[in-house]
């Protein structure tokens, strides 16, 4: 299999080394190579490992030694579930029902298995089955759901994102038919749930948002400023835009190992949606519909918006892909579109925060850019239950998830969560942050969610690729994108 992996870094460090343990090559009690060795090996920065081994100690599986290094603790990984704790509580289950999540951390993974273990102790004759579909992140444009989908195997619930694919497969299972559905609805935010297509284009409800999440631009002014960029307006301009992309290039230019912004070329699909905001041509008229996505690339602004993407990448000096690190470290002056935060990426917060937020900048005098709403979701697939009484079960147990105390990624991370009464770690961020963050999420619109929405994005992406890097013209990506898109996205 090629292609470019989208699991960070550190966790395939930290896998690679469990494996390692787990099948002899490394003992108990060997010292671990240092960290500048390891992050030669694995062709990282130093910081990527440091999160590595951070994870490790935190679970017991290594130990620090002050002024020697790092050591094996045990023989093997213990890799039991937390369901197992409880076995002595329960009898057979009557009812197992598997449930999918992408790649995400170590600790949300054991979080979701223990709320499947307490889910059990509500629900004595339901097994959930939680496990990782992709443990080695996505590879070009490949979804792990789809092939479990024509394979016939998909589990009986799963969380996803651009989940109009599975819809337009006749893959999901309609939630508004199932009971409580209204109710569950009203108690969540508004873009939670929103109609996909299914075969026979009929809109219903296929996935319900677990949390929500918008672009915005972050800039660390502490590089800023040594870069000699010291007043900050309130809002930003590709004006603005431009100057500051000259500046810290020229800074990142003549200190090696410093980057004046972020911006990952696409691959497949992957970082194609974080653009858009910046090509809008009017964003009181976008939907998620096919046309809106092809009136996007029609517009004016478009063609404006993609000039100045290929100018700044030019003249900004770029950071090389997957190292969010180096920013959270000052090593980066500006993140152009993320859904990220600074204080993500370690788990370190930061009090006296060096980062400030700004919505993305619209193409066009008088316009306003609008963010693209992102829902990371769940919901039932068909031909992962078997009768009605595995649907109901299903059905108990995504409602168990929204339970304020199952809304288990939000205590982890700053995406808004999709209950209203949930909280998460927005809450720690400095008023300023704060606000922005969910400015931008109450303006944003919803995703593109059509049929094919994989594919367009992906075609698009790889006539974005070399706009962005100057080897065809704004022009050129657009007639280019369309002609391809003409036979994918059906009016």
């Amino acid at each position: 299999m090629t292609g470019k992996t989208f699991t960070p870094q550190y966790i395939r460090i930290r896998n690679d080394i469990i494996n390692r343990i787990n099948n002899g090559e490394l003992k108990k009690d060997q010292r671990l190579p240092s960290e500048r060795e390891l992050a030669d090996a694995f062709g990282v920065s130093r910081i990527t490992v440091v999160g590595a081994l951070r994870d490790l100690e935190a679970q017991g599986i290594i130990r620090k030694v002050r002024g020697s290094g790092s050591y094996i603790s045990c023989s093997t990984v213990d890799n039991e579930e937390p369901g197992e704790m409880f076995g002595s509580f329960f009898g057979p289950a009557r009812i197992t029902i598997r449930h999918g999540i992408l790649i995400c951390p170590p600790q949300t993974l054991f979080i979701v298995k223990t709320l499947a273990a307490l889910f059990r102790m509500e629900n004595p004759d339901i097994k959930v089955e939680v496990s990782m579909l992709n443990p080695e992140g996505y590879v070009g444009s490949e979804d792990p759901y789809l092939g479990l989908i024509g394979a016939g195997t998909p589990p009986a619930t799963g969380e996803f994102f651009f989940h109009s694919d599975y819809s337009a497969l006749n893959a999901l299972h309609p939630l508004e038919e199932l009971p409580g559905f209204e109710e569950l609805v009203s108690q969540l935010v508004p873009g939670a749930a929103f109609p996909t297509m299914n075969m026979n284009d009929e809109p219903h409800i296929h996935a319900i948002a677990l949390k929500t999440n918008a672009r915005h631009c972050i800039v660390n002014t502490g590089f800023l400023a040594r870069a000699g960029i010291r007043d900050l307006p309130e809002t930003l301009t590709f004006e603005i835009v431009d100057e500051w992309c000259e500046r810290l290039g020229a800074y990142a230019d003549r200190h090696p190992g410093n980057y004046g912004t972020s911006m990952p070329l696409p691959f497949g699909w992957h970082y194609v949606i974080g653009y858009f905001p910046y090509l809008w041509g009017d964003a009181e008229n976008v939907d998620s519909s096919a046309q809106s996505f092809l009136a996007v690339l029609e517009s004016k602004s478009c063609r404006r918006g993609l000039e100045a993407l290929a100018r700044w990448h030019r003249t900004s000096r770029p950071a090389p892909p997957e190292e969010d690190d180096l920013f959270l470290f000052g090593r980066i002056g500006m993140v152009f579109s993320t859904t990220r935060h600074p204080c993500h990426l370690n788990g370190m917060p930061f009090r006296d925060s060096p980062f400030r937020y700004y919505p993305i900048p619209a193409a066009a005098d008088g316009m306003r850019s609008a963010s693209i709403l992102g829902n990371f979701s769940v919901g039932i697939f068909r031909g992962g239950v078997r009768n009605e009484e595995e649907l109901h079960a299903a059905w108990r147990w995504l409602k168990f998830l929204y339970q304020k105390r199952a809304q288990y990624p939000l205590s982890l991370e700053y995406d808004f969560p999709a209950r209203r009464d949930a909280a998460c770690r927005l809450a720690e961020l400095p008023a300023s942050q704060r606000n922005t963050i969910v400015s931008t999420i109450a303006g944003a619109h919803p995703q593109f969610d059509f049929k094919n929405i994989r594919a367009a994005l992906g075609v698009f992406g790889e006539e974005l690729r070399p706009c962005l890097l100057g080897k065809i013209t704004p022009e050129q990506c657009i007639a280019r994108a369309r002609e391809r898109l003409h036979d994918i996205v059906r009016l």
